[in-house]
């Protein structure tokens, strides 16, 4: 009795060992993908209502921040996107061999730059509301 007992202690350790070391983090590729989707999207759509912006105020080198005009920042962004969002990147990462901490990392990085995205967001939307009422 004492020896199934035994093995049946071993068997567990084994099964929780691979489960939390060696397995796939498929569920959270699956997360860091949705998310990285879901932050180019809203990169796109940031980069969009302050080109809206500036184009409709002519206000390409005004500041949209001090010391930081809307077509500096909307260079920054594009760049950004380019080096860290676009669709080529999300391919290259998806090829390497990532382990469950590397993907949490990158999905709270991508949760930061969402948080980000969405203050700029919130301004350029009441911005251009100001606009249409105007």
């Amino acid at each position: 009795m004492e020896i199934a007992l035994t093995v049946i202690g071993i068997l567990i350790a084994i099964f929780t060992l691979y489960y939390t070391s060696f397995r796939k983090p498929t569920d959270e590729l699956n997360n860091f993908k949705a998310q990285f989707r879901a932050t180019q999207k809203l990169s796109r759509l940031v980069q969009k209502d302050i080109e809206e912006y500036a184009d409709r105020t002519n206000s390409w080198g005004k500041p949209i921040f001090p010391e930081i005009s809307f077509r500096t920042y909307l260079n920054a962004l594009k760049d950004s996107y380019e080096e860290n969002l676009s669709d080529k990147c999300f391919t290259n990462i998806l090829e390497l061999k990532l382990t469950k901490l590397n993907i949490e990392s990158m999905t709270k990085s991508l949760e930061t730059q969402q948080s980000a995205l969405l203050q700029i967001q919130a301004e350029s939307k009441m911005r251009l509301r100001q606009l249409s009422d105007s």
